[in-house]
């Protein structure tokens, strides 16, 4: 098993030289978007209901509507976790470039992990633990 320090790769998203860090961006963005995934397990088994969010996610990131996606993904987020927010998707804010590749990247992850996540229901027979 591989242990990801998400902390690490959120403070080194950029090399020294200024140049973007791929793989720090993407590992972050994973990471941050299986955090707000674990909150919508809890919150909701409705597979309906993480579509359309993810949906609604993606509409915002096509539009570059950033700060719309940020105030989504905290908001459900602090439901959970009432005094603590993705560092992530705050940091990345005041940079343009980090902002639209780590936005994409997280709501890219998020979508491939809830249709992951019926798949496997499905194939399971429509049987999942609530």
């Amino acid at each position: 098993m591989v242990m990801l320090n998400k902390e690490y790769m959120i403070n080194h998203m950029r090399n020294e030289k200024g140049s973007i860090n791929i793989k720090n961006v993407v590992l972050a963005a994973a990471c941050e978007a299986t955090e707000l995934f674990q909150c919508l397990i809890v919150m909701d088994s409705n597979f309906t209901d993480w579509s359309r969010f993810v949906d609604r996610l993606e509409k915002n990131v096509e539009r570059q509507d950033y700060e719309k996606v940020h105030e989504l993904c905290q908001t459900m987020y602090a439901m959970r976790h009432l005094s603590e927010e993705l560092e992530g998707l705050y940091l990345v804010r005041d940079d343009a470039e980090l902002c639209s590749l780590y936005y994409q990247i997280f709501v890219g992850m998020l979508n491939l992990t809830v249709f992951s996540t019926e798949a496997m229901v499905d194939l399971n027979g429509g049987k999942h633990d609530e």
